[in-house]
């Protein structure tokens, strides 16, 4: 065993407490981390979940927060072909890993409102997989393409 399990729990918490204090005090902070999306995850086993999603529902009132909450949200997955000399990466948005959190017509509606031509090439590339994933579910396949 790497801890003790009475000190595994004290990380826990430490942890727990840290997400509490950047929900409230850096939220810009924790809205960007790098590892926002297992943070997300781990914070709501752990600690509060309706913190958890209050804080979500607040990030997405605007779009530019709508834009940065699916970021934390792109997949990647890599493939080879016999011929190819370097992996293919996809990246893709499965909309049940978001529901996990936060209902997905907020997301919609916020983004609504958004110029995507005036959105860099990432920004726009993240809105285009998002409505992919939206288009996918919509005809009844697997949302992974």
């Amino acid at each position: 065993m790497l801890f003790a399990r009475n000190i595994f729990d004290k990380l826990k918490q430490k942890f727990v407490e840290k997400l509490d204090d950047m929900a409230v005090n850096s939220s810009d902070s924790l809205l960007s981390h790098e590892h926002l999306f297992n943070c997300l995850y781990l914070w709501k086993q752990w600690g509060d979940e309706k913190k958890v999603t209050s804080w979500l529902n607040d990030q997405i009132i605007t779009s530019i927060g709508c834009i940065k909450v699916l970021k934390a949200f792109v997949s990647k997955s890599s493939s080879h072909d016999l011929s190819d000399h370097s992996p293919k990466i996809t990246s893709f948005i499965n909309l049940e890993t978001i529901e996990d959190f936060i209902p997905i017509e907020k997301i919609q509606e916020n983004l609504k409102e958004i110029n995507v031509e005036a959105l860099d090439k990432e920004d726009q590339n993240l809105i285009n997989l998002f409505e992919k994933a939206i288009s996918v579910r919509a005809k009844g396949h697997k949302e992974k393409i």
